[in-house]
């Protein structure tokens, strides 16, 4: 069996991160808050296959760091429903 794609999402609230899960269960996710610290976001990326950010939600220090740590990035501008767009099609 074929293990889980693991997925960093950056930029989402709470709420949103519960919406997510619920769409796209079949997928491991991790989320890391815009209030949260950089060295950890580090940490994190290293640690999954692939990186979505909600680019209307991030600085660009933390689109950089993102971009310099990973090999497989994608970069978002809108809500949800895009984000699980993204999702199913890893």
């Amino acid at each position: 069996m074929e293990r889980k794609k693991r997925v960093l999402i950056v930029g989402l609230l709470g709420e949103q991160i519960n919406q997510v899960k619920s769409r796209c269960a079949n997928i491991e996710m991790r989320f890391w808050k815009t209030d949260e610290n950089l060295a950890k976001l580090k940490t994190m990326v290293g640690s999954t296959d692939h990186v979505i950010s909600l680019t209307n939600f991030i600085n660009h220090a933390t689109d950089t760091m993102i971009k310099n740590n990973t090999h497989c990035y994608t970069r978002v501008s809108g809500g949800i429903s895009k984000v699980c767009s993204v999702l199913l099609t890893l």
